[in-house]
């Protein structure tokens, strides 16, 4: 047997609401665990760029580490579940699957009180190491982070349909921010090219996050939500997610190969250039989906796109590994 994240309903997973593993398989669903991978090379790479030698990443360098990625889960599951309480009634008729986990899960008031607890005991980490490391950035970090999650779900800002901000927006709160958290409460100074690298990193996930969009562009357009994909329709969304990705995959190679400090790092780098050119692939056959839909209507052509889109979790970690490679390679 099978269980799938993604269907019109929980497929498979066993929906006797007062089953434990019912539970906490809507638990996994409201939080989004298909993209949860992504958080290892957020958290490595930031981790890695911090450290200047592998020492710094044992003992208490670990415990702290430890903490951090406690938070970024805690972080992670907070916004995905306030994006699914904020879109419940818009996904009952195309993702009943995220309202009926929050249904199992004994309705939205539970789901609320969730969220809460994980807000406090992940605020509660963050003031710890902020007391603990003298940086009181670590609390406004936290707190800008937290700003941008109900900015985009809830109204009345609801980034999520403003088009270009919603990208912009996710790349902050997914990537940008973390990985700036990571680094500045590691890092016992602040470079200026790790945090170009970490910049970089975050502004070429620009590219996959519009391809994420892509997956429920119909829908979105039916229900109004003006995304990204939604204004500029599926082939120049996906035109601009290729070209996206295509420049920053040149300016991170450029950068990374300037951080290098020992020859081994130059095979983490060939690394890099095979993953982009498989993630440039990617984009391009979706692109090529995208395209022939528009100029047929086909109900192929769409199934074509939205399941080349449904492949993106994949590709967000096949973009972002080989970077943690680079960077670990970097400390021998």
């Amino acid at each position: 047997m099978t269980w799938r994240f993604k269907g019109t309903y929980l497929d498979n997973c066993p929906c006797d609401t007062q089953n434990v593993l019912s539970k906490i398989w809507a638990f996994l669903l409201v939080s989004r665990v298909e993209f949860m991978p992504m958080g290892i090379p957020i958290i490595a790479v930031s981790a890695l760029l911090a450290a200047s030698r592998p020492d710094d990443l044992i003992g208490d360098g670990a415990a702290r580490l430890g903490l951090i990625t406690v938070v970024w889960y805690l972080a992670y599951w907070v916004s995905s579940q306030v994006n699914c309480l904020a879109d419940y009634e818009l996904d009952k008729p195309y993702k009943s699957r995220l309202p009926r986990a929050i249904d199992i899960l004994k309705g939205p008031r539970t789901l609320w009180l969730m969220i809460a607890l994980e807000t406090v005991v992940a605020s509660a980490i963050v003031g710890y190491l902020a007391i603990s490391e003298s940086r009181v950035g670590l609390v406004v970090l936290w707190v800008v982070g937290l700003f941008l999650v109900a900015a985009y779900s809830l109204e009345p800002l609801r980034f999520k349909r403003r088009g270009f901000l919603n990208l912009v927006t996710l790349s902050l709160m997914l990537y940008f921010l973390p990985a700036l958290y990571i680094y500045y409460a590691l890092a016992p100074h602040m470079g200026t090219l790790p945090l170009l690298a970490l910049l970089g990193f975050s502004t070429q996930m620009i590219g996959l996050l519009l391809v994420n969009q892509i997956e429920d562009y119909h829908e979105d357009k039916e229900m109004n939500v003006l995304t990204s994909s939604v204004r500029w329709g599926l082939k120049k969304a996906s035109l601009v997610a290729l070209l996206f990705t295509a420049v920053m995959s040149v300016v991170l190679l450029v950068v990374f190969s300037i951080l290098v400090r020992n020859p081994y790092v130059f095979v983490g780098v060939a690394v890099m250039l095979g993953a982009y050119a498989a993630t440039l692939q990617y984009h391009f056959k979706l692109f090529e989906a995208a395209t022939s839909w528009e100029v047929t209507h086909a109900q192929a052509a769409a199934q074509r796109v939205r399941q080349l889109a449904a492949q993106c979790p994949l590709w967000f970690f096949v973009a972002g590994m080989p970077l943690v490679l680079v960077a670990g390679l970097n400390l021998i």
